[in-house]
């Protein structure tokens, strides 16, 4: 396999923000986008992470943005955006508020990263795969 040089992480919660440090801790890239639907909290993760710069030692370039445009040319994009589970929230209602989220952005990577290779994070997992790999027709090697 070809080294990776850019992946793009569309959710920055949670799970989306520990990720891109372990990313910046762990792989030598070139370009990390860190993409959500709040901006300035895409934007504020990726200030965070500047910070870890100098103990890091990395030269990875970090974007944090609410444009999902700059997904293109990704070589991995991973989807971790969805609305967590609430007290009370079955997994059906979570499945339902997520599978909208899910479509949107299988139709943009489809649009604008179609040759990148797509990870699933969101919950319910199982189910949201399908819902990308659906709408995005991949293969099963791709996802």
């Amino acid at each position: 396999m070809e080294r990776v040089k850019k992946i793009s992480i569309i959710g920055v919660g949670s799970v989306g923000s520990t990720l891109a440090f372990n990313i910046l801790k762990n792989l030598d890239i070139e370009e990390l986008i860190l993409i959500d639907i709040a901006g300035s909290l895409a934007k504020g993760v990726a200030l965070d992470l500047e910070d870890t710069r100098a103990f890091l030692e990395f030269s990875t370039k970090i974007l944090g943005t609410s444009n999902i445009n700059h997904i293109k040319n990704s070589d991995i994009v991973v989807v971790t955006a969805g609305k967590a589970r609430s007290a009370g929230m079955t997994r059906y209602d979570l499945l339902n508020i997520n599978k909208e989220i899910a479509k949107k952005i299988a139709k943009k990577i489809k649009e604008v990263a179609p040759t990148s290779l797509v990870i699933v994070i969101t919950n319910p997992v199982d189910f949201i795969t399908y819902v990308i790999k659906k709408r995005r027709v991949l293969e099963e090697n791709e996802l």
